[in-house]
């Protein structure tokens, strides 16, 4: 498998609260980003901080970032934000 962290930065325990442009329950951080890398207009993700009960975690794909909404992003126990890095 491989491992798509170093596309990413990751903020622990925070999460960007503007409209989503998906939602999908996945086994781990890597099906999330992947999922994002598959979506041109998709630039971070939240990601679940937990595992469910049934082994899930939820991930929902993001069209902002936490620049453009800086007041919509804030700590949250339940969560964790990932943002896509831009190689120049």
């Amino acid at each position: 498998m491989t491992d798509l962290s170093h596309a990413y930065v990751k903020d622990k325990f925070h999460y960007l609260n503007v409209i989503k442009i998906g939602m999908f329950l996945v086994t781990d951080v890597f099906d999330c980003t992947f999922n994002c890398l598959c979506r041109p207009s998709c630039v971070s993700v939240n990601l679940a901080s937990n595992t469910g009960a049934d082994g899930t975690i939820w991930c929902e794909l993001l069209s902002s970032d936490k620049y453009q909404n800086s007041q919509k992003f804030e700590g949250n126990q339940t969560s964790h934000h990932l943002l896509r890095k831009v190689n120049f």
